[in-house]
């Protein structure tokens, strides 16, 4: 998986879906993701399974600050 090079050393999330995520359980996570900071541009992966439903996500929560 290639790495943004904005996203290289910043905090990121990880949610498993053992069962498969809902829509519920992706907007509560989209919403936690938004409330721990997450950038308006981040771009989240995903894990699926055999038959394509999501069974994990990360996000970043937290870039570091260039130039500080």
């Amino acid at each position: 998986m290639v790495t943004r090079p904005e996203d290289r050393n910043a905090r990121q999330r990880f949610e498993a879906f053992p069962d498969g995520a809902t829509l519920t359980e992706l907007a509560s996570f989209i919403t936690e993701m938004q409330g721990l900071g997450a950038p308006g541009d981040a771009h989240p992966t995903v894990k699926v399974n055999e038959d394509g439903e999501i069974i994990g996500i990360v996000c970043v929560t937290k870039r570091q600050q260039h130039g500080r």
